[in-house]
């Protein structure tokens, strides 16, 4: 699929090669969504992690999308196929999604989602899963706008503290 339908005036979703834009778009979304202490600490494992993130971008089961308004990026959308860790039912899952500051606060994250949705039909699969910090409030309060429920919930206890 070349493109999503997207229908805010002004703004199309392409699909991309563009490993890099990705990649970045990643860093930033990945930096956020980590407490104080892990993210000045960042230098010690952003790289292995965006390592994975590039594999993951040659998985031919996933597909990158920028939003482009004119010429100019605003943003991306990075979806795959996967299972139901429950159910092992094939799903959709949204591996990252970003908007560009500028372009913030304007309806575009429900729009990508919206699009997410769209691409899951057209793939014949029945719903959309993503991951999202605890702590990534804004995020939190869109996904819950647009319909998505906790399904699971993962916890972590820190072992050594400074």
């Amino acid at each position: 699929m070349d493109s999503i339908p997207f229908q805010t005036e002004g703004f199309t979703l392409e699909r991309t090669d563009d490993k890099g834009y990705i990649l970045d778009c990643m860093k930033g979304t990945i930096l956020s969504s980590v407490n104080e202490t892990e993210r000045e600490l960042n230098a010690l494992w952003i790289q292995n992690t965006l390592m994975v993130v590039a594999s993951n971008l040659k998985d031919p089961r996933n597909e990158a999308f920028i939003l482009m308004h004119g010429n100019k990026r605003a943003g991306m959308l990075w979806l795959g196929r996967s299972n139901d860790q429950f159910t092992c039912e094939p799903i959709g899952y949204m591996l990252g999604v970003f908007i560009e500051e500028g372009f913030r606060r304007k309806g575009l994250g429900k729009e990508l989602i919206a699009s997410a949705e769209i691409w899951c039909k057209e793939n014949g699969l029945l719903s959309l899963s993503l991951n999202v910090s605890a702590t990534n409030t804004a995020a939190r309060a869109l996904y819950d706008g647009c319909g998505f429920s906790e399904q699971s919930v993962v916890m972590r206890k820190e072992l050594y503290k400074k």
